[in-house]
């Protein structure tokens, strides 16, 4: 099949392309490398300014790209606003991939007005970004997701994407709960996909004389990820156990610099309101690095893991978020079990060729 991805998060389009390569598939990824993240694509089409020079270097761009986008079997967008334009740019490029291309897919891997609404829901999930500690989530970054979600055109244009896609792929246990209730129909849970080329063992030591603790940050995205809210905890622990803890923080570091980081750490902290581990921790596991952050049992449950429990489960509950940590330097002994399951849960569940295998079933099935 002839395969084209528009858009990049977290290296996700860019890995499942290696995968389909490999099965024998011709696959291009056009996008911006998930910007100061530095992904690899085959186009970059990246929007370097919203001044109205960037504005029209950027649509000339995209324009001389239009020839190129057709005649695909596959389109796979990363989200509604899959371009840097205005909405109504977004819905006349998708327009114009539904008729020059055999089917179009929707990505569920970050927010748009479905996931921003059903997130806030306390009778969909018990907590979320929008919605923890018994409480509506109030400041301002998350408010203007709300407002950019529900209350603008991307509202609308969410809505019209995803009647009219071909199918919806949602990459988290939470994102297909929250699209599943209202399009069951169409959506899939697939896993994240990670490259994977050969049998890896854990380098974590028998005996930890100390837990060297890395917590990434992205500025513009704290609120959402709740470093804000865990690096005080984590500082206050670093200090009151100076002896056996090591905390590194580092700010939107582009991928090859964050990697060399990652690998002198084993222990990561992730994400405060996920339920299953992202991009950022599978990768982390796949390398043997234990990870805290999302892993609720009822995500374990959906993808019939009965054994495997690697990732050591952070909620976001202002008050015992001290204990739970103090709680893993307590029971250090248990990292270098859960380092060699990290290894195998990524192996097991999500090997980028297997992932591949799935898309490639979903779409055929679709098209």
């Amino acid at each position: 099949m002839r395969i084209l991805f528009l858009g990049e998060y977290s290296n996700l389009h860019n890995t499942l392309a290696k995968a389909l390569r490999i099965v024998g598939h011709e696959v291009f990824v056009i996008s911006d490398g998930d910007g100061w993240k530095g992904y690899e694509n085959d186009v970059t089409l990246r929007r370097e300014s919203n001044t109205l020079l960037g504005s029209i270097k950027y649509g000339t761009n995209l324009i001389k790209l239009l020839p190129f986008m057709r005649g695909f079997d596959v389109v796979q967008i990363i989200n509604p606003v899959f371009i840097k334009m205005r909405t109504d740019k977004n819905r006349m490029l998708f327009d114009y991939l539904k008729k020059h291309n055999k089917s179009v897919f929707l990505g569920a891997f970050g927010s748009d007005y479905y996931i921003v609404k059903g997130s806030e829901d306390n009778n969909m999930l018990n907590y979320s970004e929008y919605y923890y500690d018994g409480r509506r989530a109030e400041n301002d970054m998350i408010n203007l997701q709300r407002f950019c979600w529900k209350e603008t055109s991307r509202k609308e244009l969410t809505q019209y994407i995803a009647q009219e896609c071909n199918g919806i792929i949602a990459c988290l246990y939470e994102y297909y709960k929250i699209y599943n209730s209202v399009f069951d129909d169409k959506v899939e849970y697939i896993p994240l996909p990670v490259e994977i080329s050969e049998k890896r063992t854990s380098n974590m030591p028998e005996s930890l004389d100390q837990i060297n603790i890395l917590i990434g940050i992205q500025k513009e995205r704290e609120h959402l990820k709740g470093t804000d809210i865990v690096l005080p905890v984590l500082k206050q622990i670093a200090n009151d156990y100076k002896y056996e803890v090591s905390l590194n923080a580092v700010y939107s570091l582009p991928y090859q610099l964050y990697i060399r980081q990652l690998e002198a750490c084993n222990l990561l902290f992730d994400q405060l309101f996920s339920y299953t581990p992202a991009m950022n921790a599978l990768i982390a596991m796949s390398k043997g690095i234990v990870v805290a952050g999302g892993g609720e049992e009822e995500m374990y449950d959906f993808i019939k893991e009965p054994i495997l429990r690697p990732i050591i489960n952070i909620t976001p509950d202002r008050n015992s978020l001290y204990t739970q940590f103090e709680n893993i330097i307590k029971e250090k002994q248990r990292l270098p079990l859960l380092s060699r399951q990290s290894i195998e849960f990524v192996e097991k569940h999500h090997n980028y060729i297997s992932v591949a295998q799935k898309y490639l079933k979903f779409w055929k099935e679709r098209m």
